[in-house]
C-alpha cells in the first residue's frame, strides 16, 4: 500500500498531511547524520503523517488562516520569539525540521509521539522484585521532545500564559 503524502504549501492544500516530501526528510536526516532514519518509503512516509497529527495537536501561537485547514499550518498572527511577524501564507522552517525530528522518533518507536496513556500516565509506584519507580506529583505523562519544542521556540504558546499584544 503505497502512502500518498499531500504537502502543506502554504495556500491551504486540501487534504495536507505534511509539511514536507520524502526526499526533503530524507535529505535532512542525510545531512545530520541520522543513522536511524530506515525503512521503506512507505514506513518513512507513515512516520511523516503520524509526526504531522503530531504538530497539529500542539499549542501554536496566531490562529490558521482557513477553517479548510487540515494542518496547524499556514497561520496568522504569528510573531516569533524576535517580534517578527511570519506571513500568513508561509510555513516556518522549524516547523519542517520540526516534522522531520519527530518523524524520525517515530521511526525509532512508533506511537511514541501520541501514546495511550493508562489512568493518565502518571504511575505512582511501580515494583518489580528489588526495582522500583515513582514519579513526583508533578511528573508530566508523557515524553518530551526538547529536540522538537526547542526547534518551534517562539511559535508555540504557553498553555499558562497570554500573548499580550499592543494595538
Amino acid at each position: 500500500m503505497a502512502i500518498v503524502l499531500v504537502v502543506e504549501t502554504g495556500r491551504v492544500v486540501a487534504g495536507a498531511n505534511t509539511f514536507v516530501t520524502l526526499a526533503e526528510a530524507n535529505a535532512y536526516h542525510e545531512a545530520r547524520g541520522n543513522a536511524a532514519w530506515t525503512g521503506t518509503e512507505d514506513e518513512k512516509a507513515v512516520a511523516l503523517v503520524r509526526a504531522g497529527q503530531y504538530l497539529n495537536g500542539l499549542a501554536w501561537k496566531g490562529a490558521r488562516t482557513a477553517r479548510a485547514n487540515a494542518m496547524a499550518w499556514p497561520r496568522g498572527g504569528v510573531m516569533d520569539a524576535e517580534g517578527q511577524e511570519w506571513a500568513a501564507d508561509e510555513i516556518p522552517q522549524a516547523v519542517r525540521d520540526a516534522q522531520c525530528e519527530a518523524a524520525l522518533r517515530e521511526i525509532e518507536a512508533r506511537g511514541s509521539l501520541q501514546p495511550n496513556l493508562a489512568r493518565g500516565g502518571q504511575v505512582k509506584r511501580k515494583k518489580t522484585d528489588v526495582l522500583e519507580t515513582e514519579y513526583f506529583e508533578s511528573a508530566t505523562p508523557r515524553d518530551r521532545f526538547t529536540a522538537i519544542t526547542d526547534m518551534l521556540w517562539g511559535l508555540l504558546s504557553c498553555a499558562s500564559s497570554r500573548e499580550l499584544v499592543r494595538s
